[in-house]
């Protein structure tokens, strides 16, 4: 963990990024965990109600998408998170804030613990924030988990990912929205701002139904005012980024092929070499 002021960040000492942030003088995270908080609003019902019945949070760390969908939605939201390593959980706890009334938190592989939930287990939201680059959990990209991601939604549910990139490098983006499309009708991406020297995101979104991106930009512009302003105008600013995803000619991941590592070593080897 590293802090500055009353602000902090959690670093592991493997793999690259920021695992999670804790802002107590600020609402909004002021990074890519900001953007699954749009992932609502992709569906059909946000036209009627903007705030999800329920969470799944894949890769939920130190506790930092559980937090803002709480800020901004309200405590109603019921969550569920999933880290792997139960040591992270207690550090979310104990210096991130991570408990909330609403936050249900197991210790489990997030495919496993799919696995193990019943055929009624549904969420209106699943999020995946386990790509940790360079050590992507491979069963955790394929067309095998997006299934079962599916078979976990509400019918009118979303799929949020977290996708590392760099400002020319979108392989790993490419490959997922290739994987995506072979379970899901619909898949949005929305790049994450930030200086060209450093490792960037982008957020893949996604639908159970076939919707235009146009309902999108109308459900933000259709935000009711009780919802904070710092989270409207941030939605507002995302509707320039979000476009459909563009057709990519790539074989999707399965668990019988899904060539990750390759793929993620040749990102970081091209953000190294441009940062010299």
């Amino acid at each position: 963990m590293r802090q500055w002021g009353s602000e902090r960040h959690l670093k592991l000492n493997d793999g690259i990024g920021i695992h999670s942030v804790y802002h107590p003088d600020a609402l909004l995270s002021d990074g890519i965990w900001d953007y699954f908080l749009l992932a609502p609003l992709f569906r059909n019902a946000a036209a009627v109600q903007p705030a999800p019945d329920s969470l799944l949070v894949i890769g939920a760390a130190a506790g930092t998408v559980s937090g803002l969908y709480a800020d901004i939605f309200g405590p109603q939201v019921a969550v569920t998170g999933v880290e792997l390593d139960p040591e992270i959980l207690a550090v979310g706890r104990t210096y991130f804030a991570m408990d909330r009334p609403n936050l249900t938190t197991v210790a489990a592989d997030g495919r496993h613990f799919l696995a193990q939930q019943p055929a009624g287990a549904r969420w209106d939201v699943i999020a995946v924030d386990a790509y940790r680059p360079p050590y992507i959990p491979f069963h955790l990209t394929t067309a095998e988990f997006f299934a079962a991601v599916r078979s976990h939604l509400s019918d009118d549910g979303v799929l949020a990912i977290n996708v590392g990139r760099t400002a020319t490098n979108y392989a790993l983006v490419d490959a997922m929205v290739a994987t995506v499309r072979t379970v899901f009708p619909t898949v949005f991406l929305i790049d994450e701002p930030g200086p060209v020297t450093t490792l960037g995101n982008t957020l893949l979104i996604a639908t159970m139904q076939p919707v235009p991106l146009e309902s999108f930009e109308q459900h933000v512009a259709a935000l009711p005012p009780s919802l904070p302003a710092e989270f409207r105008t941030f939605a507002q600013a995302a509707v320039v980024a979000a476009r459909t995803a563009p057709p990519v000619d790539l074989p999707a991941f399965t668990d019988d092929h899904a060539p990750v590592e390759r793929i993620v070593h040749q990102i970081i080897l091209d953000f190294m070499t441009a940062s010299e």
